[in-house]
């Protein structure tokens, strides 16, 4: 088989190719969804220090996952993988099923999920479509119509149940997956050094990037956050959000959407604001400019519902809680400005 062929001789050698245990396949599956492979690389090698196997997450305090997936984003999936772990050792003795019903039933299990972790680690002949093989199959098969929709997924999950009959199942999906990441790129794709040049119908129409026919994408929103850091004896005020909110219950610096004003009425101030340097992050479907404030010595955040815990936490001792990205810019902003030559979060 030309795919297979082709992927042997030409496969990345990530970190989660070395062996086929089913529950390093689970944990890289779940970190790549919707973020890119060489982010994941470090995140998943002190992972799988931390919790090397599917006991040792369980045991571990959900907080303790968090801060091991900060600055990963998405972190609905660490929530659901800590309570995935659980339920594998409480109803499973430990072992991740090999049963498509029974590894569907854990939290944060897709069909594309459940198909990788099937096919890779226990050699089952479960197809997988993701945003790399759709931009295969659809190009080879010169597949009209939106790959979002009900009755183009339905297509598509028959054409990939073909090709993975077609030889080892891990292998062939994995190459699938390859060759969209590394060869079908979504612009100026390597049609000439593909290995199914010949195959592909839409190369042959000379239409390949008019696939898949991807509805046009939501402008982003631009958001302006101010956030404020508010020290007192050499420490920094860290919050916690409440539960059922976006990040819910990753620490933060205190921060409001808007500029000055909505932060001057969340906080109870002696003195003037200092701004520092804006930071730029962006999340899903929003641009972010968050500019961070200098507070007053022992000024105080108004008790405000969208907050569950207050903490006075050292720079060093920051790494200690699960935070986000932009939080981790909004550190570094601070630390370049205050106190150079402090490195914390080294996870």
């Amino acid at each position: 088989m030309k795919l297979v062929e082709w992927y042997q001789k030409q496969q990345r050698p990530l970190p989660w190719r070395k062996n086929r245990d089913p529950y390093r396949v689970w944990i890289s599956e779940i970190m790549l969804q919707q973020t890119r492979v060489d982010t994941v690389i470090p995140y998943y090698e002190r992972f799988l220090k931390s919790f090397p196997n599917v006991k040792a997450l369980a045991r571990a305090e959900v907080d303790e996952v968090l801060r091991h997936w900060s600055g990963l984003g998405y972190y609905q999936r660490a929530r659901q993988l800590h309570r995935a772990a659980k339920m594998v050792v409480e109803q499973c003795n430990g072992k991740i099923p090999s049963d498509k019903e029974k590894i569907r039933m854990l939290p944060g299990i897709g069909a594309y999920t459940a198909g990788a972790i099937l096919s890779i680690a226990f050699g089952k002949p479960e197809p997988i479509v993701d945003g790399n093989v759709i931009r295969v199959l659809t190009r080879l098969q010169a597949m009209s119509g939106n790959p979002k929709t009900e009755p183009t997924q339905t297509r598509l999950w028959k054409e990939a149940e073909k090709w993975v009959k077609q030889g080892e199942p891990g292998t062939v999906n994995q190459a699938l997956m390859e060759l969209g990441a590394m060869v079908c790129s979504p612009q100026n794709p390597s049609c000439l050094i593909c290995p199914l040049m010949k195959e592909c119908k839409a190369y042959k129409q000379g239409a390949v990037e008019k696939y898949p026919e991807l509805p046009e994408r939501k402008k982003a929103k631009n958001v302006q956050i101010s956030a404020a850091l508010i020290t007192s004896k050499g420490r920094l005020l860290f919050v916690r959000r409440a539960a059922r909110r976006h990040l819910e219950s990753m620490w933060e610096f205190p921060q409001v959407e808007g500029g000055l004003r909505p932060l001057q009425k969340l906080l109870q101030l002696s003195g003037a604001l200092r701004p520092l340097k804006a930071v730029r992050h962006s999340i899903m479907d929003r641009k972010i400019e968050c500019t961070p404030f200098l507070c007053p010595e022992n000024s105080k955040v108004k008790k405000v519902k969208e907050y569950t815990e207050w903490k006075w936490v050292t720079l060093t001792d920051l790494e200690r809680f699960p935070t986000s990205s932009l939080n981790k810019k909004i550190l570094k902003c601070y630390i370049e400005t205050v106190s150079p030559g402090i490195t914390p979060f080294s996870v």
